[in-house]
């Protein structure tokens, strides 16, 4: 089987800890797998630029895996959790209204068409992998967006028009690309911080990148039974 595992950045990788990290086969009880990584750059961008090049010149793997951290929306789900989103949606694109609300380029009534046809921003994981998941880690909605929330008029704006549980910077572009190509993709995002005004200094990046290496071996070796 042949995994690709996409993160945002070097260091979110570089926690990530299995046998032939480099790219060569892996070893295990189930049998041979291979993993390859792919840094793919912070934010909507950047990621589907990056992954879609990707995907264009290489073998399609069996697998995307989008790991890295994330921002929680829900008191629920606190620093350090890990996360499964079985949807991400992307927060634009918007127009900026003069209240400062904003206003998303979709259906906003019955009468009003699509400015994206066919476009609705949602892209799924793999119900397939959902299934080889415990139980015991969180199901998700996703939300990714250009720039971490940090003020209260935008966070209210998000939470009002999406429901979300988390807010990613890259989530939904891979889940794009994995469902446009018809490759199994799934997200596990472990939480870095609360979605809330001026708490940079609350944040824990390491706490969930342990928390984060400390779940994803479990999920491969599920995968591959």
């Amino acid at each position: 089987m042949s995994i690709l595992l996409v993160a945002a950045t070097d260091a979110e990788l570089g926690a990530l800890k299995w046998p032939g990290k480099e790219g060569c086969g892996s070893e295990n009880e189930a049998g041979l797998f291979s993993l390859q990584q792919l840094i793919c750059g912070v934010g909507p961008v950047a990621s589907i630029f990056s992954l879609m090049k990707y995907l264009a010149s290489s073998d399609h793997p069996d697998l995307i895996i989008n790991a890295g951290i994330a921002g929680s929306f829900n008191k629920k789900i606190p620093i350090g959790s890990v996360v499964i989103p079985i949807t991400d949606t992307f927060a634009g694109p918007s127009i900026e209204m003069q209240d400062g609300s904003f206003r998303l380029f979709r259906k906003s009534s019955k009468s009003e068409q699509d400015v994206i046809s066919g476009f609705d921003g949602t892209f799924t994981a793999d119900k397939g992998c959902l299934k080889n998941i415990p139980a015991s880690i969180t199901r998700v909605r996703g939300l990714t967006v250009e720039r971490a929330s940090g003020s209260e008029r935008t966070i209210k704006e998000l939470v009002m028009k999406f429901s979300p549980d988390i807010e990613t910077m890259e989530g939904a572009s891979v889940y794009m690309a994995g469902n446009y190509y018809g490759i199994p993709v799934i997200g596990i995002r472990s939480i870095s911080n609360m979605v809330a005004p001026g708490n940079r200094d609350e944040w824990d990046i390491p706490a969930a990148l342990n928390s984060l290496n400390n779940t994803l071996m479990n999920l491969l070796n599920s995968f591959i039974k």
